[in-house]
């Protein structure tokens, strides 16, 4: 204190005092060390004609539970501002966090097929509230997690955005075959800044985490099949080296999500993405893989990025499961060997789970994107109108029925003829009759095949009589 009262004496300028002092508690706290690393995506040349919606549930410029502000570099074009607002909204709708969010919007150049190239501005660790000490967390998570803004006056997530792109600037996810889609790069990109991102590095036979001995939390998570953490090999090693080239890492977390790590490191891209081959195009989980593809728009971060993102400490926004519709597809011809056809049902839903299978109809199916097409084998070819009834078994009380969806392709055997002589005729009346009244295993004589023998299937051979089959 004295020799604080001793600048004050001599003249020094009051402002200059106070930085020293913010700057002596940060650095005592451990807090606001510049970020060494930024992500890029790369931009194959390949068309994909695939689009991705927002949540079901966004509506542009409503209230949010973030505050994201941007700031622009001079050159930046007034066209590029709307989608990357736009693409700022739907991450707004996600997150949650008291403390504003700034993002520097620069314009430049960027390397051979590189659209963009983002991260955190800094990197904090051992802070108030921090779920884990000695961990990196990306400025805009950290200051959520403490609640203050940890470096005030510097932006939080730092993007630039290649300037001799073909750009579609458009909002409606339809972009030009010849151009990328800004609004998915700039979803792309912040995602990088909020927090996916890791420290990792290779030098062509050993491999490096952590930022000066201490590893990002994203690092955290990351493992192989044989569930050995990367944090736990020794640094600097071609064990770690041999790891981070595996095509074999894991998010140790809900989803098990898998972690694009090909057997020559791509800097910038490996380690810190999901696996290209497995999230595909038009897949809901296909943002945060490190390509995208002319035409294709994804405006959603998708089940997986946002359940990794809450995993590190994010604070999410949950949107609410709905199974919205179900109704028939393509109808297959009926095998007469069989009086069965194959039915395909188109589901709609939202908020659903990344995990577990979609159920529909009794019959289980993996999880892809809505609206999603389920094929129904074996289907009864008996001409009545069917119920559908879906549910997620990660979580069942997410389950709708709807009634009478969709009206099943008539038998193509002959099943008026129940007493199988090779023609409708009073043989059948007699045998039907004789079992009149049946509820449970009727046999030939449950002719519409509702599981009973009332007056509907005596109308359905007399419609026949006299015919043959």
């Amino acid at each position: 204190m004295t020799s604080l009262k001793m600048w004050w004496r001599l003249g020094y300028n009051r402002n200059l005092l106070i930085a020293v002092l913010l700057i002596a508690m940060s650095t005592s706290a451990g807090l606001g060390q510049q970020a060494p690393l930024k992500s890029i995506i790369r931009g194959t040349g390949e068309v994909s004609d695939t689009f991705v919606p927002p949540p079901s549930a966004f509506e542009p410029g409503t209230e949010r539970s973030s505050n994201i502000v941007i700031t622009y570099s001079s050159d930046f074009p007034t066209q590029a501002m709307a989608p990357l607002e736009y693409a700022v909204d739907i991450w707004s709708f996600y997150l949650q966090s008291e403390i504003t969010i700034w993002i520097e919007a620069n314009w430049g150049f960027q390397a051979d097929n590189v659209l963009a190239s983002a991260g955190p501005v800094t990197i904090h660790e051992n802070f108030p509230g921090a779920p884990l000490n000695n961990r990196f967390y990306p400025a805009p998570l950290a200051n959520a997690l403490s609640v203050s803004d940890l470096t005030p006056g510097t932006p939080d997530i730092s993007i630039t955005f290649g300037d001799d792109i073909s750009w579609y600037f458009g909002t409606n996810g339809n972009p030009y075959n010849s151009s990328y889609d800004f609004v998915t790069v700039a979803l792309h990109e912040i995602g990088h800044g909020l927090g996916f991102i890791g420290s990792a590095n290779h030098d062509g036979s050993s491999g490096y985490i952590g930022w000066n001995g201490t590893p990002y939390i994203w690092d955290t998570f990351i493992i192989n099949s044989s569930g050995t953490h990367a944090i736990n090999l020794p640094n600097g090693s071609t064990t770690l080296g041999n790891f981070l080239t595996s095509d074999d890492l894991w998010w140790d977390g809900e989803s098990n999500a898998r972690i694009f790590a090909p057997s020559s490191w791509n800097g910038g891209s490996s380690f810190s993405h999901l696996r290209e081959n497995t999230y595909g195009s038009g897949g809901i989980n296909s943002l945060m893989t490190p390509y995208i593809n002319n035409g294709e728009a994804i405006h959603d971060p998708g089940p997986i990025a946002i359940s990794m993102l809450e995993e590190m400490g994010w604070v999410v926004e949950e949107e609410e499961c709905i199974i919205s519709d179900a109704y028939s597809g393509l109808q297959l011809p009926c095998n007469p060997n069989t009086d069965t056809y194959t039915q395909q049902v188109v589901v709609e839903y939202s908020g659903n789970p990344s995990l577990g299978l979609l159920n529909v109809n009794g019959t289980n199916h993996s999880i892809l994107s809505s609206p999603q097409t389920v094929t129904l084998v074996s289907q009864p070819a008996n001409g009545l109108p069917s119920d559908i009834t879906v549910y997620f078994t990660n979580q069942p009380d997410c389950i709708a029925t709807f009634e009478d969806a969709y009206v099943a392709i008539n038998p193509c055997s002959c099943p008026s003829d129940v007493n199988s002589n090779g023609g409708i005729d009073a043989g059948d009346i007699l045998a039907l009759l004789a079992s009149f009244g049946c509820t449970n295993s009727c046999g030939p004589s449950d002719v519409n095949g509702d599981g009973a023998v009332s007056v509907e299937d005596v109308l359905l051979v007399l419609s026949s009589f006299g015919e043959g089959c």
